[in-house]
C-alpha cells in the first residue's frame, strides 16, 4: 500500500516538474495577467496539500489529498494551455477608423395623395 502512494507521490512530483519547468521556461507568456496569478495560486496550494500533516500516516486523507493535488496539477496544465492558445493568435491591432463624410441627400418630394370617397354601405331595414 505503502509504495503504491509512493509511486502516485513520484508521479505527481515528475508532472508538477514538467508543468512547472514549462511554465518557467517561457514556453507560454501570459495573454492576461489573471492567468499568471491563478498558476501562482495552485502552485501555493499544491505546497499546502504537500505538507498538511498526516493524522494517519496509512490513510493518506483517504486519497482525497493526493486526488486534490492530481485535479490541481491537471487545472495548471490547462491554464499552461490557455496561455499558449492566446499567444498563438496575437490580436491584429484594429486600424483607426475614419468616419467618411456622408453625401447631402435631397429629399424627393412625395406625389400629393388624394383620398377616397367611401362610399355609402347599404342598410338593410331590420325585421
Amino acid at each position: 500500500m505503502q509504495n503504491t502512494s509512493m509511486k502516485r507521490s513520484a508521479v505527481l512530483v515528475a508532472g508538477a516538474l514538467s508543468l512547472a519547468g514549462a511554465f518557467f521556461a517561457g514556453a507560454a507568456y501570459a495573454a492576461d495577467p489573471k492567468l499568471d496569478e491563478a498558476t501562482a495560486l495552485i502552485t501555493k496550494a499544491v505546497a499546502a496539500l504537500k505538507a498538511a500533516q498526516n493524522p494517519d500516516a496509512k490513510k493518506e486523507f483517504g486519497g482525497h489529498r493526493n486526488a486534490a493535488v492530481e485535479l490541481l496539477m491537471r487545472a495548471q496544465g490547462e491554464i499552461i494551455k490557455a496561455k499558449q492558445f492566446a499567444d498563438a493568435a496575437p490580436p491584429t491591432p484594429k486600424e483607426p477608423t475614419t468616419p467618411t463624410p456622408k453625401e447631402p441627400t435631397t429629399p424627393t418630394p412625395k406625389e400629393p395623395t388624394t383620398p377616397t370617397p367611401k362610399t355609402p354601405t347599404p342598410k338593410t331595414p331590420k325585421g
